[in-house]
């Protein structure tokens, strides 16, 4: 993959990621790239496309930055949501 593809990949990304951040005002999120050594860079564009189409009052204090679990980020993430959904809708 090229660096431009990379961007491009990180921009789109960030542009969806700065709808749901205007919406939902999170004070994190945390995105896993699949793409250990490229890491840096989508997650440059990403952060770039979020603080421009995003409000601003929703970004204040904003923390983007990339999940530390290795291979199973998803899986995790998918049985944390499942088991918080089990608790919340009981």
């Amino acid at each position: 993959m090229t660096t431009a593809m990379l961007r491009s990949a990180g921009r789109r990304v960030g542009y969806v990621i700065a709808g749901l951040v205007s919406i939902l005002n999170p004070a994190a999120v945390f995105v896993s790239t699949g793409i250990r050594r490229a890491e840096d860079l989508v997650l440059s564009a990403i952060r770039q496309c979020v603080y421009e189409r995003a409000r601003p009052a929703a970004t204040r204090g904003l923390v983007i930055g990339t999940c530390k679990l290795g291979r199973d980020d998803g899986a995790v993430g998918a049985a944390e949501f499942a088991c918080r959904c089990m608790v919340t809708y009981r």
